[in-house]
Protein backbone atom coordinates (compact mmCIF):
# COMPACT_ATOMS: atom_id res chain seq x y z
CA UNK A 1 0.00 0.00 0.00
CA UNK A 2 1.47 3.49 -1.05
CA UNK A 3 1.82 5.95 1.89
CA UNK A 4 -0.77 8.82 0.92
CA UNK A 5 0.86 12.03 0.48
CA UNK A 6 -0.73 15.20 2.46
CA UNK A 7 -1.86 17.93 0.61
CA UNK A 8 0.43 20.81 1.01
CA UNK A 9 -1.35 23.31 2.63
CA UNK A 10 -3.17 25.96 1.00
CA UNK A 11 -2.85 29.80 2.52
CA UNK A 12 -6.09 31.06 3.46
CA UNK A 13 -7.46 34.19 2.51
CA UNK A 14 -7.48 35.66 6.51
CA UNK A 15 -3.36 34.24 6.19
CA UNK A 16 -3.00 36.36 3.06
CA UNK A 17 -4.39 39.66 4.40
CA UNK A 18 -3.00 38.88 7.56
CA UNK A 19 0.79 38.92 6.01
CA UNK A 20 -0.65 42.00 3.95
CA UNK A 21 -1.16 43.95 7.02
CA UNK A 22 1.43 42.65 8.94
CA UNK A 23 3.97 43.43 5.63
CA UNK A 24 5.69 46.87 5.47
CA UNK A 25 5.05 46.93 2.18
CA UNK A 26 1.46 47.03 2.43
CA UNK A 27 0.07 50.89 1.48
CA UNK A 28 -3.06 52.93 1.62
CA UNK A 29 -4.51 54.83 -1.50
CA UNK A 30 -6.96 57.44 -2.09
CA UNK A 31 -8.45 59.30 -4.85
CA UNK A 32 -10.03 62.67 -4.81
CA UNK A 33 -11.04 65.52 -7.50
CA UNK A 34 -10.93 69.13 -6.62
CA UNK A 35 -13.00 71.49 -8.81
CA UNK A 36 -9.96 74.53 -9.16
CA UNK A 37 -10.86 77.92 -8.28
CA UNK A 38 -10.36 79.72 -11.28
CA UNK A 39 -11.14 82.96 -9.68
CA UNK A 40 -7.82 82.53 -8.92
CA UNK A 41 -5.29 82.77 -12.17
CA UNK A 42 -3.03 80.98 -10.80
CA UNK A 43 -4.58 78.01 -9.39
CA UNK A 44 -3.29 75.47 -11.14
CA UNK A 45 0.47 76.70 -10.62
CA UNK A 46 -0.07 77.41 -7.31
CA UNK A 47 -1.99 73.70 -6.58
CA UNK A 48 0.71 72.11 -8.27
CA UNK A 49 3.77 73.59 -6.06
CA UNK A 50 1.48 73.44 -2.85
CA UNK A 51 1.32 69.81 -3.55
CA UNK A 52 4.70 69.15 -4.29
CA UNK A 53 6.22 70.93 -1.61
CA UNK A 54 3.97 69.42 1.17
CA UNK A 55 4.55 65.99 -0.47
CA UNK A 56 8.35 66.47 -0.61
CA UNK A 57 8.65 67.39 3.14
CA UNK A 58 7.33 63.75 3.42
CA UNK A 59 9.14 61.62 0.86
CA UNK A 60 9.77 58.69 0.21
CA UNK A 61 6.49 57.96 2.07
CA UNK A 62 4.28 59.17 -0.14
CA UNK A 63 3.97 58.14 -4.26
CA UNK A 64 1.02 59.08 -7.16
CA UNK A 65 0.21 61.57 -9.75
CA UNK A 66 -1.69 65.14 -9.40
CA UNK A 67 -3.14 65.94 -12.78
CA UNK A 68 -4.44 69.27 -13.36
CA UNK A 69 -6.89 69.42 -16.39
CA UNK A 70 -9.61 72.07 -17.21
CA UNK A 71 -11.37 73.12 -14.22
CA UNK A 72 -10.50 70.33 -12.22
CA UNK A 73 -7.57 68.26 -10.05
CA UNK A 74 -7.31 64.67 -9.97
CA UNK A 75 -4.96 63.30 -7.19
CA UNK A 76 -4.00 59.23 -6.41
CA UNK A 77 -1.65 58.79 -3.40
CA UNK A 78 -0.34 56.11 -2.35
CA UNK A 79 1.18 56.31 1.37
CA UNK A 80 0.34 54.88 4.64
CA UNK A 81 -3.15 55.75 5.84
CA UNK A 82 -1.92 58.00 8.73
CA UNK A 83 0.09 60.01 6.10
CA UNK A 84 -3.06 59.73 3.89
CA UNK A 85 -5.23 61.42 6.24
CA UNK A 86 -2.99 64.40 7.52
CA UNK A 87 -3.05 65.49 3.57
CA UNK A 88 -6.67 65.25 3.54
CA UNK A 89 -6.77 67.21 6.66
CA UNK A 90 -4.66 69.76 4.93
CA UNK A 91 -6.65 69.95 1.91
CA UNK A 92 -9.56 70.77 4.17
CA UNK A 93 -7.19 74.02 5.92
CA UNK A 94 -6.98 74.78 1.86
CA UNK A 95 -10.27 74.87 1.81
CA UNK A 96 -10.79 77.18 4.45
CA UNK A 97 -8.70 80.08 2.73
CA UNK A 98 -9.56 83.23 1.90
CA UNK A 99 -8.77 82.85 -1.82
CA UNK A 100 -9.18 78.52 -2.04
CA UNK A 101 -7.03 76.84 -4.66
CA UNK A 102 -10.08 74.71 -4.47
CA UNK A 103 -13.94 75.88 -4.49
CA UNK A 104 -14.83 71.77 -3.52
CA UNK A 105 -12.78 68.24 -2.99
CA UNK A 106 -14.82 64.93 -3.69
CA UNK A 107 -13.30 61.81 -2.09
CA UNK A 108 -13.78 58.94 -5.33
CA UNK A 109 -12.21 55.94 -3.61
CA UNK A 110 -9.80 54.51 -0.54
CA UNK A 111 -8.52 51.31 -0.28
CA UNK A 112 -5.65 50.20 2.36
CA UNK A 113 -4.13 47.13 2.97
CA UNK A 114 -2.86 47.39 -1.09
CA UNK A 115 0.42 44.47 -1.26
CA UNK A 116 2.33 47.08 -3.32
CA UNK A 117 2.45 50.60 -5.00
CA UNK A 118 1.31 51.27 -8.59
CA UNK A 119 3.58 54.34 -8.53
CA UNK A 120 7.01 54.50 -7.76
CA UNK A 121 7.32 58.50 -7.15
CA UNK A 122 5.33 61.19 -6.76
CA UNK A 123 4.94 63.66 -9.69
CA UNK A 124 2.49 66.25 -10.72
CA UNK A 125 1.32 67.52 -14.09
CA UNK A 126 -0.93 69.95 -16.13
CA UNK A 127 -2.94 68.42 -19.06
CA UNK A 128 -5.35 69.92 -21.85
CA UNK A 129 -8.79 69.19 -20.78
CA UNK A 130 -10.97 66.40 -23.13
CA UNK A 131 -14.46 66.24 -23.52
CA UNK A 132 -16.54 63.35 -24.09
CA UNK A 133 -18.66 64.91 -26.19
CA UNK A 134 -21.65 63.21 -24.04
CA UNK A 135 -24.60 64.44 -21.87
CA UNK A 136 -25.01 63.70 -18.04
CA UNK A 137 -26.64 60.29 -18.17
CA UNK A 138 -30.21 60.14 -16.49
CA UNK A 139 -28.78 57.21 -14.27
CA UNK A 140 -25.88 57.41 -12.05
CA UNK A 141 -24.00 54.54 -10.89
CA UNK A 142 -21.80 55.77 -8.04
CA UNK A 143 -19.97 52.54 -7.49
CA UNK A 144 -19.37 51.95 -10.60
CA UNK A 145 -18.23 55.75 -11.23
CA UNK A 146 -15.32 55.36 -8.81
CA UNK A 147 -14.41 52.09 -9.12
CA UNK A 148 -13.81 52.87 -12.73
CA UNK A 149 -11.62 55.99 -12.50
CA UNK A 150 -10.03 54.44 -9.09
CA UNK A 151 -8.66 51.10 -11.42
CA UNK A 152 -8.16 53.94 -14.24
CA UNK A 153 -5.56 55.30 -12.23
CA UNK A 154 -3.93 51.99 -11.07
CA UNK A 155 -3.55 51.09 -14.41
CA UNK A 156 -1.93 54.80 -15.53
CA UNK A 157 0.98 53.69 -12.89
CA UNK A 158 1.14 50.34 -13.89
CA UNK A 159 1.96 51.58 -18.07
CA UNK A 160 4.03 54.63 -16.14
CA UNK A 161 6.33 52.33 -14.17
CA UNK A 162 6.83 50.09 -17.34
CA UNK A 163 8.40 53.33 -19.28
CA UNK A 164 10.19 54.93 -16.01
CA UNK A 165 10.62 51.90 -13.80
CA UNK A 166 10.11 52.67 -9.75
CA UNK A 167 13.60 54.29 -9.07
CA UNK A 168 13.26 57.92 -10.71
CA UNK A 169 10.80 60.78 -11.15
CA UNK A 170 10.15 61.30 -14.96
CA UNK A 171 10.61 64.75 -15.97
CA UNK A 172 7.47 67.06 -16.67
CA UNK A 173 7.80 66.49 -20.38
CA UNK A 174 8.70 62.50 -20.51
CA UNK A 175 5.40 62.05 -17.98
CA UNK A 176 3.39 64.74 -20.68
CA UNK A 177 4.75 62.28 -23.28
CA UNK A 178 4.40 59.17 -21.67
CA UNK A 179 0.33 59.43 -20.67
CA UNK A 180 -0.32 61.23 -24.06
CA UNK A 181 1.25 57.55 -25.79
CA UNK A 182 0.20 55.31 -23.40
CA UNK A 183 -2.54 56.39 -20.97
CA UNK A 184 -4.55 59.05 -22.81
CA UNK A 185 -7.73 57.40 -23.11
CA UNK A 186 -7.52 56.88 -19.13
CA UNK A 187 -7.37 60.44 -18.11
CA UNK A 188 -11.06 61.47 -17.22
CA UNK A 189 -13.02 64.01 -19.53
CA UNK A 190 -14.17 67.27 -18.14
CA UNK A 191 -18.55 66.02 -18.39
CA UNK A 192 -17.07 62.85 -16.08
CA UNK A 193 -15.05 65.42 -13.79
CA UNK A 194 -18.54 67.57 -13.55
CA UNK A 195 -20.12 64.38 -12.33
CA UNK A 196 -17.96 63.16 -9.41
CA UNK A 197 -18.18 66.85 -8.52
CA UNK A 198 -21.81 66.54 -7.57
CA UNK A 199 -23.44 65.84 -4.08
CA UNK A 200 -23.98 62.45 -5.48
CA UNK A 201 -20.49 61.26 -4.79
CA UNK A 202 -18.59 61.77 -0.74
CA UNK A 203 -17.30 65.55 0.15
CA UNK A 204 -14.37 65.92 1.88
CA UNK A 205 -16.04 66.62 4.80
CA UNK A 206 -17.61 63.40 4.56
CA UNK A 207 -14.50 61.35 4.80
CA UNK A 208 -13.25 63.13 7.57
CA UNK A 209 -15.96 62.54 9.48
CA UNK A 210 -16.15 58.77 8.40
CA UNK A 211 -12.21 57.52 8.80
CA UNK A 212 -10.64 60.16 10.89
CA UNK A 213 -12.85 62.11 13.64
CA UNK A 214 -13.35 60.57 16.85
CA UNK A 215 -16.54 58.62 17.09
CA UNK A 216 -19.66 60.07 18.92
CA UNK A 217 -22.36 57.90 19.49
CA UNK A 218 -25.77 60.12 20.43
CA UNK A 219 -28.26 57.89 22.02
CA UNK A 220 -31.95 59.13 20.87
CA UNK A 221 -33.04 57.73 24.32
CA UNK A 222 -31.15 56.74 27.60
CA UNK A 223 -33.70 54.41 28.60
CA UNK A 224 -31.80 50.69 27.79
CA UNK A 225 -34.06 48.32 29.49
CA UNK A 226 -36.50 47.10 28.98
CA UNK A 227 -36.45 47.26 25.17
CA UNK A 228 -38.97 50.02 23.93
CA UNK A 229 -41.88 48.08 22.36
CA UNK A 230 -40.39 49.22 18.50
CA UNK A 231 -37.52 47.04 19.28
CA UNK A 232 -39.23 43.99 20.89
CA UNK A 233 -39.88 41.25 17.82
Amino acid sequence: MEDSQEEPHRRSMYEVSKDIRESKNAVSRVLYIGRLNVEDRHHKIDIGEDMNKWVKERQPGISGLCISTGNYCVHFIEASSELIFQHIQWVQQLLRLDTPPFTGVNVIAFTEENPKKMFGYWSSITLPPTSSGEEEPAQINVEEMCWQLYNNMNTVGTRLSMVFGNDQTPSTSGLAAAIKSKSKELIPHQELLNILMSDKFPSIADFIGIYILPLDIVFDNELVWPCPPELTF
